[in-house]
């Protein structure tokens, strides 16, 4: 199912609004990579090249770029006015507007780091994704990217669930099992993985892990 124009218009509309809303601990995943990320610079693991996929308003590109200061970033969302805010909030990143089906599949270049936080969840062939992607991974090089998490998924691999919306703005989110992903990912090696309450949906946690996986 093609969501590219129902989620370009919802987060068109939530640019000017969005780091209000995820700020003060209210979305946490980039937290949790800024770790992830500075345990990378410590261990002295080069990163000359990164590209952050479902950039949003850049949050996640000012992690890399305060873990990494000397790489060069590239960036990419399917909203051209969150993109609009990470290129004043990261200038020097080169951004791209475009959905990650099809940024990943018209991909030529390969990077140290590659992370795709909080935009995942909203890609209905990730499995047919992720392969390309991890193509793209410079050997020694890392992916880290988050999912909802699929909990007590009772053997599935794979959950779909409908956001707000209707008509032609119905959006849907995935849950994928992790086993599923790493399937998808040859040549990746899982490196570690957080589990973490991500936002609260209503009074209900949501939960989403992190993963970071090494490149052979």
């Amino acid at each position: 199912m093609d969501q590219t124009q129902p989620l370009r218009r919802y987060f068109d509309a939530q640019a000017g609004s969005y780091d209000d809303y995820t700020g003060n601990g209210a979305w946490t995943p980039n937290q949790y990579l800024a770790g992830v990320l500075d345990t990378l610079a410590a261990d002295h693991v080069e990163v000359r090249t990164a590209l952050d996929l479902g950039t949003g308003t850049g949050q996640t590109l000012e992690v890399v770029r305060a873990a990494f200061p000397r790489a060069e970033l590239w960036a990419s969302d399917l909203s051209p006015a969150m993109l609009r805010r990470a290129a004043l909030r990261v200038p020097d990143a080169h951004v791209e507007v475009a959905d990650i089906s099809g940024y990943v599949a018209r991909l030529s270049r390969s990077f140290d780091l590659v992370t795709a936080v909080g935009c995942l969840e909203m890609v209905d062939d990730l499995p047919a994704v992720l392969p390309k992607l991890i193509r793209h991974v410079n050997p020694g090089g890392h992916l880290a990217l988050t999912v909802q998490a699929l909990i007590d998924g009772q053997g599935a691999e794979q959950v779909r669930t409908a956001l707000s919306g209707d008509g032609e703005d119905q959006r849907w989110c995935y849950s994928w099992s992790t086993a599923r992903l790493l399937r998808a990912l040859p040549g990746g090696e899982l490196r570690s993985s957080h589990l973490f309450t991500a936002y609260y949906r209503g009074e209900q946690p949501v939960f989403y892990e992190l993963l970071l996986i090494g490149k052979r």
